[in-house]
């Protein structure tokens, strides 16, 4: 009588234990595979531009120079080495061997006269003028706007014209 009760509990707990590691293993591998997947799911960006063979001051106290810079479409996407950088780049990348010079990413504001410049704004505006021709007749039509003696001031043209 006591034979198939001891078969039953061993049967149980060789099939619980069998269950129990069929069960550790299939969720282990759903954590290691859910691991993998999130890791590097980054999307490849394609690099526009790239900068080669620079100095480049960074302005992160961990890595305050580089000598390579990656860009996609306007967003500086890797700082690093050349070699790293090099990994990168395609045959539609722009590329810019710096040959050693110092390169600081950022905006750069060339200078501005406030008052000059609000006064530029109002006045003949050059800067995009293809030609000689337009560059006339854009002064032509500026003059009809203003009073007899008035002066045309202005500048912002292309001295090559």
């Amino acid at each position: 009588m006591y034979f198939p009760f001891i078969l039953f509990q061993i049967r149980k707990i060789a099939v619980g234990k069998y269950c129990m590691k069929l069960t550790i293993g299939f969720f282990t591998g759903i954590v290691v595979l859910l691991n993998c997947i999130s890791c590097n799911v980054q999307e490849e960006q394609p690099v526009t531009l790239a900068i080669i063979n620079a100095n480049i001051w960074t302005a992160d106290e961990k890595q305050p120079h580089a000598e390579a810079l990656a860009i996609s479409n306007d967003k500086i996407i890797r700082v690093g080495t050349t070699r790293e950088i090099n990994k990168m780049i395609n045959d539609k990348t722009r590329v810019i061997d710096a040959n050693g010079m110092f390169v600081c990413p950022g905006f750069t504001d060339s200078h501005l006269h406030l008052l000059d410049g609000g006064f530029h704004l109002s006045s003949v505006q050059l800067r995009d003028a293809a030609t000689p021709e337009e560059f006339t007749r854009r002064i032509a039509e500026y003059a009809k706007t203003l009073e007899p003696g008035e002066w045309i001031l202005g500048g912002d043209w292309d001295h090559s014209l």
